[in-house]
């Protein structure tokens, strides 16, 4: 009986080895084989994942949302019959346009989340929007020479560049980012970033603009004529306005917990 029970190891152990033999990496060790190869070829498809994408889209639209995760955005008005994009990165863009809406997105899957690295989306429009919407993670949003009804970027730790641009509702919001604003006008403005900066030149009479910040400084730069009536509320940070005129044409609130505000005109 033992001599049955040794024959039967033997020939179990030299099935075993044979077919590590014979296994795609040679290994003698099958479960090694199966390992090596299920962990290399989940790390082949990450690092090598890349996307192009280069549309069309009607010249009709009149609202755009974006959604992003690490691309850089660029938004311009530019001399194009339709609405244009150009995505290169190694996440997967989803692209879907309704009712004169066009809502892209970039999105990664389980598969390629370890390989998250920044990509670009250049967006190109031929005329005017009712209203556009942007938010990134990391990315950098650059968004200029249009005109809007309303105008929503926000982001986390990317910076957000607004220029030469109308709106007649404009939010910004980050959390760690920087805020800036040249050469843009707009009805009532809402600027709000956590702990970075805001920088705004603003070069025509407002309704109402509200800035918020925790930590943040704020530097607010305008042009002669705008005379703001300013309510500032902190708990240590400290304003400094050199605005100066007696009629009072728009209303400026800032708000901070520890960030100083600085209002000048030019």
């Amino acid at each position: 009986m033992k001599q049955g029970a040794y024959v039967l190891l033997i020939i179990l152990i030299v099935a075993f080895v044979v077919s590590g033999v014979f296994s795609s990496n040679r290994s003698i060790f099958p479960v090694v084989n199966w390992w090596n190869s299920l962990f290399n070829r989940t790390s082949t498809i990450s690092v090598n994942h890349s996307e192009t994408v280069k549309d069309s889209y009607s010249s009709n639209i009149n609202s755009i949302k974006i959604d992003l995760v690490s691309a850089d955005l660029i938004i311009s008005k530019e001399n194009v019959s339709d609405v244009e994009i150009d995505y290169q990165g190694n996440g997967e863009l989803v692209v879907s346009e309704r009712n004169r809406t066009l809502t892209i997105k970039e999105e990664f899957k389980s598969w390629n989340l370890g390989s998250v690295s920044k990509g670009k989306l250049v967006v190109k429009i031929p005329g005017n929007l009712t209203t556009l919407e942007t938010k990134t993670i990391s990315g950098d949003t650059s968004i200029n020479a249009i005109v809007f009804e309303k105008l929503v970027a926000e982001s986390i730790s990317g910076k957000i560049e607004l220029e030469d641009l109308l709106a007649d509702d404009l939010i910004a919001k980050s959390i760690s980012g920087r805020i800036d604003l040249e050469n843009t006008a707009f009805r009532e403005g809402y600027l709000k970033n956590v702990s970075g900066r805001v920088n705004a030149k603003v070069g025509e009479v407002w309704e109402e603009l509200t800035i918020e910040t925790v930590s943040g400084r704020i530097a607010l730069d305008l042009s002669e004529g705008i005379t703001p009536n300013i309510s500032f509320t902190s708990v240590s940070g400290e304003l400094d306005s050199r605005v100066t005129g007696s009629n009072l044409n728009c209303y400026l609130k800032i708000k901070t917990v520890s960030g100083d505000a600085k209002v000048t005109t030019r």
